[in-house]
């Protein structure tokens, strides 16, 4: 398969899960592609980075990895590193609010989030090729980085680990709330956190659901 230039003809499929890892190699097979099921297991990022990078020309991971002894890292660190590396990378998740707050620091580096459910020939083949085509600068709409206000809706304590924020981005949807963890907010902000409190950052405002919105480059004004 070709996308805008570059030529992808194996894609390793990384999932502690064989039947998983089964599944979506038929997807990818399906694009006259060849799958490389990753058996594992992976004690590093890099050493993960590494096989990918020498064997194929792009991956498929599942977001949680750090099972049966299978990898060190979860999903969302991977398909960051490969982004860095141009290796384009689709991340699989059913989107539960535990997953999303871990990936959220990495969403900049991963164009595709999706459901297992939403995987197929079709998706897979779009999600490569929006990867290449950030890797050249070109954003689509839903990934495009915009600087826009951010107004803190309201600080919380969760679950009496983190602090949760609320914020709300004016410029996306006024209705709707966008929580955040501190740990994700550079530390000086922190002791700024109040509701009202107004900040800008860089966000893909063309987003159409929460889960695929991103957050970099905060600032003051």
């Amino acid at each position: 398969m070709v996308q805008n230039g570059s030529t992808i003809e194996r894609v390793s499929v990384i999932d502690d899960d064989p039947s998983s890892r089964e599944i979506y190699s038929l997807y990818v097979e399906e694009l006259s592609m060849q799958a490389l099921r990753e058996d594992g297991p992976f004690e590093s990022v890099a050493a993960c980075v590494g096989k990918v990078e020498g064997a194929a020309q792009a991956a498929i991971s599942d977001f949680k990895l750090k099972v049966k002894t299978y990898a060190t890292f979860n999903g969302a660190e991977l398909v960051a590193s490969l982004y860095d590396r141009k290796l384009p990378a689709i991340l699989c998740t059913r989107f539960e609010f535990a997953d999303l707050d871990e990936i959220r620091p990495y969403r900049p580096r991963i164009p595709a989030l999706l459901r297992p459910d939403e995987l197929d020939a079709d998706t897979i083949a779009h999600a490569f090729e929006n990867c290449v085509l950030e890797f050249g600068n070109k954003f689509v709409q839903t990934r495009k980085p915009w600087k826009t206000l951010v107004r803190i809706e309201d600080v919380h304590a969760d679950n009496a680990k983190d602090v949760g924020v609320d914020v709300c981005l004016p410029s996306w949807n006024q209705n709707v709330m966008v929580k955040l963890q501190r740990s994700e907010l550079p530390g000086w902000m922190h002791a700024k956190l109040v509701a009202n409190a107004h900040f800008y950052a860089v966000v893909n405002i063309g987003a159409e659901r929460p889960a695929d919105l991103y957050f970099s480059d905060w600032s003051e004004s």
